[in-house]
């Protein structure tokens, strides 16, 4: 009778545990990659790009200027249809910190061959210089998913258009989204 009752434990045991694996979700493997979560809970790569810093004056600065983040190339490849809800998931050490602090989702300006976000502009003479990347940010809803990871959702579906997701420093997880 005891071994009948050892195995139904260590039977409820496996049980528990085989549950609480299949309850987990899936999580980025490194800090700060951005990806997009699909349908089936599988999360696939963003198109993962450096940016670099561009300033652009008119007339020596005199007329004023702008500060922009350059990604190369005109489309991203990883491509989404307007009307798809859209779900991302990053990895972040926030140190305590609100998530939403780290993460920014832009649309992007096509210009010539490369896309481009503006951050800054200044007036002639520099009069009026103000950072404008929180202009054009796209309101988010972050939340915690999993263990060291975070869910962030577009509060409205986004238009078609090209976009970056990232947090601070060069990096932009880039994608499109196309009309219907």
């Amino acid at each position: 009778m005891s071994i009948k009752l050892s195995a139904i434990s260590l039977s409820c045991v496996l049980c528990v545990a085989i549950a609480q694996d299949a309850t987990k979700v899936q999580e980025p493997e490194f800090i700060g990659t951005f990806t997009v979560l699909d349908a089936s809970g599988v999360l696939q790569p963003l198109e993962r790009q450096a940016t670099q810093s561009q300033v652009k004056t008119k007339m020596m600065g005199y007329r004023g200027g702008t500060a922009t983040r350059i990604i190369t190339g005109t489309r991203s490849p990883v491509r989404f249809p307007a009307g798809q809800k859209l779900e991302f998931v990053v990895k972040l050490d926030t140190k305590g910190q609100d998530p939403s602090l780290f993460v920014h989702l832009a649309p992007l300006v096509v210009e010539k061959h490369q896309r481009e976000f503006i951050i800054a502009k200044a007036g002639a003479f520099g009069r009026n210089a103000r950072s404008t990347a929180n202009d054009t940010l796209i309101a988010t809803n972050v939340a915690k998913y999993g263990e060291q990871s975070y869910r962030i959702v577009p509060i409205d579906l986004l238009a078609p258009g090209e976009y970056a997701i990232g947090s601070t420093g060069g990096l932009a997880f880039c994608f499109g989204v196309d009309p219907r």
